[in-house]
C-alpha cells in the first residue's frame, strides 16, 4: 500500500509538470480526461518498511522508481526487472540523464550512475552528506542536494562529467 500511495503520487506529480505546458505545444494531442486510477502489481521490488523511503522521477515516456536499495524503470507500458547498483545502504532520490541513463543518490554520500547499458558505477562525490534531492539538465550536468550531519551543513554537489564539485 505504500508503495502504490507514493507511484501514485509520483504519477500526478509528474503529470502535472507536463500539464504546464499546453499538449498542442508539446506536438501531441490534448488527453481525454482522467476517470481512474489503475492499481499497478509490485514490478519486483522490495519494499521499505515503515521508516524506508521510496522515490520516482519522470524522463520522457520512462518513469523509475526506486526503494531503499533497487531502481526499476518502467518503458513501453510494462516494469523492467529491478536492479541494484553494489555497496548501496539506501537510495533517496534519481536524476534521469535520458536514454536509460540515471543517477541514483542517497545515504551518506551514496552516488551511483547508471549508464545506457544498463551497468552501474560507484561514483566519490567527495561529501558524505545525505542526498536527498536531485536533478539532471543532461549527462554532465547532475546536481544533488543533501545535509551533511557531522559538519551541520548543507550540501550542494555539481557533476560536470569528469567528476563532482562541491559548490
Amino acid at each position: 500500500p505504500v508503495l502504490l500511495r507514493v507511484l501514485a503520487l509520483g504519477l500526478a506529480l509528474a503529470m502535472a509538470s507536463r500539464a504546464s505546458t499546453p499538449a498542442h505545444a508539446q506536438g501531441r494531442a490534448e488527453p481525454a480526461s482522467i476517470s481512474s486510477w489503475e492499481v499497478m502489481a509490485n514490478p519486483g521490488l522490495v519494499l521499505p518498511d515503515a521508516e524506508g523511503a521510496a522515490t520516482l522521477a519522470a524522463d520522457g515516456a520512462d518513469l523509475w522508481l526506486a526503494t531503499e536499495t533497487q531502481v526499476a524503470r518502467y518503458q513501453k507500458g510494462r516494469w523492467l526487472r529491478p536492479t541494484s547498483p553494489e555497496d548501496v545502504s539506501r537510495i533517496f532520490a534519481l536524476a534521469p540523464t535520458g536514454g536509460g541513463a540515471l543517477w541514483a543518490f542517497g545515504f551518506e554520500g551514496g552516488a551511483w550512475q547508471l549508464d545506457r547499458g544498463g551497468r552501474w558505477w560507484r561514483r566519490d562525490p567527495g561529501s558524505i552528506a545525505d542526498l536527498y534531492d536531485a536533478a539532471a539538465a543532461g549527462p554532465d550536468d547532475v546536481w544533488a542536494v543533501g545535509y551533511d550531519y557531522e559538519e551541520a551543513i548543507g550540501t550542494l554537489l555539481h557533476w560536470d562529467g569528469a567528476g563532482f564539485q562541491i559548490q
